[in-house]
């Protein structure tokens, strides 16, 4: 009776244990819900409900409406439905607080439809400092106050021109503000997105606008200067800009967590184009950055799989075996759950491999599922590379061969992708078979081979090659 993973598995699956807790409280208040029904769906769902098991409605049906009822599939959809509605509803007056524009309009329209004057003025006159999650939400609700407190003095001062005047004053001001950070930002965005794709967008007017802005970087706050730093670096790249940049960032005075976080990654972008191209030094810089991340990482899921390992793999680069190792014992339960396991395990082989205990590394890549065709792919490399380094021909042979048989079949690579792979299969061939020879030009011809073809893990390949001539 298990059916597919479905609305209400994927909701609760991202429920942490507190907030089931506070949806119970929430369903047992009359004013939201009366159904005892609900409130025994939700606490079933709650403790059955796994990322890696569909729910089992029949188990659920029994439970909630007992053994003697018939199962009713319809039955049980109307009341997961109200449940998740409900949910929702609860999400919503959680989250309320966190958005003070969503209070700016609710208050505000309800004061004025009800003529609540008393109310309206002095909500406008004690102004709250609230947190946001972002300079644009901040920009954005000092805008709608602004356009709210205009609509008020409308209502109660209707002939008092000056104060009216002086109130559009400052609502095309806000406007201003926000219009141009969100031009900044959304062009900083598209500049990224347009070095990874092609595009022919014509964006002239927006960077004109811009252009004339930036003639005003030094007298910005510090969020603002970042951004146009950002723009500047896009449009002719310089390591001084990246340095005052990574500078600014590094000293932590960005007043807001996501646009901290959005400069970080422009940043690491920037490191990352510079190591490609041949800026090894580079490398340095996207470590510290990856270092200021850290301190974001704090509740499970913060932290995906993908930067996890970019990350242990830009410190193993650096020779920083031991921050790497205290990294991964110490954030691995903030990538989601269902990667925990495997991504823990195939970062502790990398470490391992870099002590070279390549017995131990072989040891943990033994705990890896190769359900992922990352894992299935770089596990089996570096497990090659274990093999190659303890000489051990036979079982590298054959790892040669299953993973040239699993790009020849996966359909999850590009073809230029597959071909890098299979090169470096058969160059880590090569130089098994030749490496008690010691014939120099050989391995000189090879070295240079390898040097100019795009072939995956080509620095080890090249020093490998360099330790046999």
């Amino acid at each position: 009776m298990s059916g597919k993973s479905s609305k209400i598995e994927e909701l609760y699956a991202s429920l942490s244990k507190h907030d089931k807790e506070s949806i119970t409280s929430f369903l047992s208040c009359t004013l939201f819900n009366q159904s005892d029904i609900v409130i025994s769906i939700h606490r079933y769902v709650s403790e059955h409900v796994k990322f890696d098991k569909e729910l089992d409605k029949l188990a659920l049906y029994r439970t909630v409406f007992g053994n003697k009822e018939k199962y009713s599939d319809v039955k049980l959809r109307v009341f997961l439905t109200k449940l998740v509605k409900l949910i929702e509803k609860f999400i919503v007056v959680k989250k309320i607080d966190e958005y003070p524009q969503a209070e700016l309009t609710l208050l505000t329209r309800y004061y004025s439809k009800n003529h609540l004057s008393k109310n309206h003025s002095i909500y406008f006159n004690s102004k709250t400092d609230f947190k946001f999650e972002s300079y644009e939400e901040y920009l954005m609700y000092d805008y709608a106050h602004a356009m709210r407190k205009l609509n008020f003095i409308y209502q109660e001062y209707s002939h008092d021109r000056e104060k009216i005047g002086a109130q559009f004053d400052i609502v095309l001001n806000k406007q201003k503000d926000l219009s141009l950070f969100q031009s900044l930002n959304s062009q900083c965005d598209y500049m990224s997105f347009a070095q990874m794709y092609k595009t022919d967008r014509d964006n002239s007017f927006e960077q004109d606008q811009i252009n004339k802005w930036m003639e005003t970087i030094d007298e910005q706050n510090v969020l603002i200067k970042s951004y146009m730093l950002v723009y500047k670096y896009y449009k002719i790249p310089s390591d001084d800009i990246f340095l005052e940049l990574k500078a600014i960032l590094l000293e932590g005075g960005i007043p807001f967590e996501s646009n901290h976080l959005a400069l970080i990654v422009h940043a690491q972008n920037f490191c990352t184009r510079s190591i490609n191209s041949g800026k090894s030094h580079y490398l340095l810089h996207l470590f510290e950055l990856y270092q200021v991340n850290v301190k974001y990482y704090k509740k499970e899921g913060d932290l995906t799989s993908v930067r996890f390992r970019n990350i242990v793999f830009c410190a193993l680069q650096l020779g920083k075996i031991e921050w790497a190792e205290n990294f991964v014992a110490s954030y691995s339960h903030l990538m989601p759950e269902n990667d925990q396991e495997n991504s823990y395990n195939f970062n502790y082989a990398r470490i391992y491999f870099e002590k070279r205990d390549y017995k131990s590394a072989m040891r943990q890549l033994l705990k890896v599922t190769y359900e992922d065709s990352f894992y299935a792919s770089t596990g089996r490399i570096l497990l090659i590379k274990c093999y190659y380094e303890l000489n051990d021909e036979m079982p590298l042979q054959s790892c040669c061969g299953s993973l040239a048989q699993f790009y020849n079949r996966s359909k999850e690579f590009t073809k230029q992708l597959v071909e890098n792979n299979l090169h470096f299969i058969k160059y880590v061939k090569m130089l098994q078979k030749h490496r008690l020879e010691r014939d120099r030009s050989y391995f000189k011809k090879l070295h240079q081979k390898v040097s100019e073809s795009m072939v995956v893990q080509k620095e080890w390949l090249l020093k490998k090659i360099e330790e046999l001539y």
